[in-house]
C-alpha cells in the first residue's frame, strides 16, 4: 500500500497526489491485462499490484470538499438558483393517464410542488428557530424571573416541547443570523445543506465590497424583512 505524506505544502501534496494517481493507473492497467489474458488464453501469470485505496478515497473526499466550497458571487448565484415563488400547490394523485405527454406534465408539476415544499419547510424552520431564540432570551433574562435561567433545555422538557437539543441549537443559530433576510425564506433547500454553507453565506453577507456592487440579484436576495 502507498505511504502517506506528512507534508502540508501545496507542492508536496501535488507530488503525493500524482504518485497515488500513477499507482491507480498501474493497478487499472494491470487488471485490464489480466482480464484480457484470461479471456484469450484461459490463464494469466501477472500479479495484481497494490491498490492505494485509503489514499485514493481521501483524495476523492478532498476534491468533493473543494468542489462544494462556494464563496462570493458563485455562492450567491447558487442560492439565487434555489429561490422559488411560494404558491399553493397540491400534489396530484396518480390517475389512468392515456398519453406519455400527460405523465411528463405531471412529473414537471410534481417536481415544482416538491421544490415548493422544501422552501416552505426551510422558511418554517427559520421562523421556528426565531421562536426558539425568543424563548431562549426570555428564559435567560434576569428580569423575567422565569425560574429556568441557564436551563432553557429543561424548560422545553417541562412543557413537553419534544425537540432535540442539537436541532434546537441549529435552528436558533440559523434564525439569529438569517431570519431577517426575507428571500432566504423562499429557498428550496434542506436545512442541513444550508447549515453546511452557513459560514460562507455569513461571510458573503458581511462583505461590504460584495454588497455594494449594485448587482440586481444581490439586492433582491439580501433585502431584509
Amino acid at each position: 500500500m502507498a505511504s502517506h505524506s506528512n507534508s502540508n505544502t501545496p507542492g508536496a501534496n501535488a507530488i503525493h497526489n500524482t504518485e497515488i494517481l500513477t499507482q491507480c493507473d498501474h493497478y487499472a492497467e494491470t487488471i485490464l491485462k489480466i482480464t484480457c489474458d484470461i479471456r484469450n488464453q484461459g490463464f494469466t501469470s501477472r500479479v495484481i499490484p497494490d491498490f492505494p485505496k485509503t489514499s485514493f478515497l481521501a483524495m476523492m473526499d478532498d476534491t468533493k470538499k473543494t468542489r462544494n466550497a462556494l464563496t462570493g458571487e458563485e455562492l450567491h448565484n447558487y442560492l439565487y438558483s434555489k429561490l422559488i415563488n411560494l404558491d399553493t400547490l397540491t400534489m396530484p394523485t396518480p390517475e389512468a393517464f392515456t398519453t406519455l405527454a400527460n405523465i411528463v406534465n405531471k412529473l414537471h408539476e410534481g417536481l415544482r410542488i416538491l421544490k415548493n415544499a422544501h422552501a416552505k419547510v426551510f422558511g418554517c424552520s427559520l421562523v421556528y428557530g426565531q421562536w426558539l431564540q425568543m424563548s431562549f432570551e426570555y428564559i435567560n433574562n434576569p428580569s423575567k424571573k422565569s425560574g429556568y435561567r441557564n436551563n432553557w433545555k429543561q424548560r422545553l422538557s417541562d412543557n413537553n416541547i419534544c425537540i432535540k437539543d442539537r436541532q434546537a441549537r441549529t435552528l436558533r443559530s440559523l434564525a439569529k443570523k438569517f431570519y431577517k433576510y426575507r428571500r432566504f425564506h423562499s429557498l428550496s433547500i434542506p436545512v442541513s445543506e444550508f447549515w453546511n454553507k452557513r459560514k460562507e453565506i455569513d461571510t458573503m453577507l458581511q462583505n461590504p465590497r460584495l454588497l455594494l456592487t449594485g448587482w440586481a440579484m444581490i439586492l433582491r436576495l439580501l433585502l431584509p424583512l
